[in-house]
């Protein structure tokens, strides 16, 4: 009975309309982006320097090398927003998804535009990794057990005794570990900042709105 108590909300179990909105949105451009054809996806990767156009490292994070690709981020995003939906009932859980999502996707770009070796770059597992980061750490609290398992899928899928640049899987995807580690760098400070932010409006005291009734 008592496990059952802990287990019970007092709200469904569901995302609210924004960030419905704001997951499906993100599918809608994986889709938009999808490999059709190797000319497509071209069109919209980045070559990681500084004298192609600015909105390819936008676009390049959500076209995919080939389907399996895009098939393995799209349910890393559902399994993530799964994981977390019990935690993100609050009203700001959305601004924070946003912020995290901008905040992950400017460092990388940043680590992209100076410090990549590779040509090219796709993909949205590099921001996926940084939102598994920043989910951990924000609903730590509160979700302790799935947290410290997230944390331990991500120790072990960025340990040292692999090569700590790249590699090519079986699928001939080129999966760039060294991005996957500074989205889930960047997602960490992320997550620390909302949670001063909660903590600093949690303490902050109520404004008590005045009473015209009579004693």
């Amino acid at each position: 009975m008592q496990i059952l108590q802990l287990i019970k909300t007092d709200t469904p179990n569901v995302l609210s309309r924004p960030l419905k909105g704001f997951f499906l949105s993100i599918f809608i451009l994986m889709i938009f982006f999808a490999p059709y054809s190797e000319s497509w996806t071209n069109l919209w990767l980045t070559t990681c320097d500084w004298q192609q156009d600015v909105w390819r490292y936008v676009t390049a994070h959500f076209t995919h090398w080939n389907i399996n690709h895009l098939i393995m981020n799209m349910s890393g995003l559902i399994i993530y927003s799964w994981l977390f939906m019990d935690d993100m009932k609050s009203r700001r859980s959305f601004y924070e998804q946003v912020f995290s999502l901008i905040f992950i996707l400017a460092v990388i770009d940043s680590y992209l535009i100076t410090c990549y070796k590779l040509n090219t770059y796709a993909g949205f597992s590099g921001i996926l990794y940084g939102l598994f980061a920043f989910g951990s750490i924000r609903y730590w609290r509160s979700n302790r057990l799935i947290c410290n398992l997230v944390i331990l899928v991500l120790m072990l899928q960025l340990q040292p005794w692999f090569e700590t640049t790249h590699f090519v899987a079986d699928q001939g995807i080129i999966i760039a570990k060294n991005v996957h580690l500074i989205g889930v760098l960047s997602g960490i400070p992320a997550a620390l900042l909302c949670l001063y932010l909660d903590k600093r409006a949690r303490l902050k005291p109520d404004t008590k709105i005045p009473s015209f009734s009579k004693p």
